[in-house]
């Protein structure tokens, strides 16, 4: 559009030349305004068109052939050489730049530049010296190349820099919309989470009830038939068994709900007397008393750790070792010291090749038919004891079986009264 306005400047400008100029400046007057009146119905005619300019490379070629032979006419009739109308050329060049490739504006710059030299050489002959007139000449049309490779330059400049601006707006744009998806991925993936963990949170709450109503009803049977559940009715037996395997699995679910907390860790720190820590895990584990071999070192030793999430390493060690130990003694060696406590819980089973203990630790793997914690129990103790920075590691037990050695970082805590082990 500034093109198209610049042309009828120059058009109106040119009729001020001849209006107000005088010899040498206008020789041809009638020319002059015939050039003049093409050139204001031209200009008037882009001026209602505006989008020709840009519409294509053959309607800007013509636009500047049409441009160039009028600012050329327009120079001969005024004056030739001495014209000062000469300067439209270099409108002209710079107009043409913003149309045309670089190399078309330095061909449309020769051209001009030629049309100069001829008016100069041909126009008004009497003007002066041939000499001088040539020299004028060569000397503008060295100026309007120089124009057209300056203009044409800035031309390739100003695209170049719209360009970059262009693609670093595209990224912006793109980055936005990566981080708009990964942000609503982010909120989506953490309301199912969040759905996921209440729907177990409710299965524990509902199952925990009956389950336990069940377990205090086959005791209150059991009592009755005067002795215990597995020595009294066969059927009364299986209930029990029942009972237990259910106990199992929501134990299980409740190390799933644990295992996928994002720290994995309730952060609910308590001292505790670890003597009696391990106790208590074993009664939870099922392992009867009289199986324990339980040393604990210092005897009076009490940590701060966080006993919910240790207890089930504790338990789940303990049920493997009393399940694969063949009804022998279960040996534990808890060693309390400079912030450190030491778990070894040995059985006296089979055993099995290390490397293939180290396996057992992946999600769903299992050591035999056994489906009761559905393979969870040992991944559920290595990613408890990677949140809690501690460490694990399975070693061949003396005497055979399987011996697993577990280091966790605890607060010792000092002043505590001694502990009398029932078990040695």
């Amino acid at each position: 559009m500034i093109t198209v306005w610049v042309r009828v400047g120059v058009v109106l400008s040119a009729a001020v030349l001849l209006l107000v100029g005088s010899s040498p400046f206008v020789q041809h007057t009638a020319a002059a305004w015939y050039l003049v009146g093409i050139a204001t119905v031209y200009s008037t005619v882009m001026l209602g068109h505006p989008t020709w300019e840009v519409e294509g490379r053959v309607p800007a070629a013509i636009i500047t052939v049409l441009d160039a032979g009028l600012a050329s006419g327009i120079v001969a009739s005024s004056g030739g050489a001495q014209s000062p109308a000469v300067s439209i050329l270099f409108l002209v060049i710079v107009a043409a730049a913003a149309r045309l490739s670089f190399i078309s504006t330095l061909g449309v710059a020769l051209l001009l530049g030629g049309c100069f030299v001829t008016i100069a050489l041909t126009v008004n002959p009497t003007s002066g010296p041939t000499h001088d007139r040539l020299l004028a000449g060569v000397w503008w049309a060295l100026y309007l190349l120089f124009t057209g490779a300056l203009a044409s330059g800035l031309v390739l400049l100003n695209e170049h820099a719209e360009r970059a601006r262009g693609l670093a707006q595209a990224e912006t744009a793109a980055a936005r919309i990566v981080a708009d998806e990964e942000r609503d991925l982010r909120t989506r993936l953490t309301a199912s989470y969040d759905a996921q963990q209440t729907g177990l949170r409710v299965i524990l709450h509902e199952f925990r009830t009956p389950v336990t109503s069940l377990d205090a009803l086959v005791r209150d049977l059991s009592r009755e038939t005067g002795g215990t559940a597995q020595s009294a009715d066969p059927r009364l037996a299986l209930l029990t068994a029942h009972v237990e395997h259910l106990s199992a699995m929501l134990n299980a679910l409740a190390d799933v709900a644990a295992s996928r907390r994002p720290a994995f860790s309730t952060g609910h720190l308590r001292v505790v007397n670890v003597h009696e820590f391990i106790l208590m895990a074993a009664d939870a584990a099922g392992l009867p008393r009289e199986r324990l071999r339980l040393i604990v070192s210092p005897s009076n030793a009490h940590a701060q750790l966080d006993a919910q999430l240790v207890r089930r390493v504790v338990t789940n060690l303990l049920e493997n070792a009393s399940r694969h130990g063949r009804d022998q003694p279960v040996s534990v060696i808890a060693n309390l010291d400079q912030g450190s406590l030491s778990l070894e819980i040995a059985d006296r089973g089979p055993g099995m090749p290390l490397d293939r203990a180290v396996e057992l630790t992946a999600k769903f793997a299992q050591a035999g038919q056994e489906r009761g914690t559905a393979g969870l129990g040992l991944w559920i103790v290595d990613q408890i004891i990677q949140a809690l920075n501690g460490t694990i590691d399975f070693q061949e037990a003396a005497g055979g079986g399987l011996a697993v050695r577990v280091t966790l970082p605890v607060r010792t805590l000092a002043g505590r009264p001694p502990t009398q082990s029932p078990h040695p």
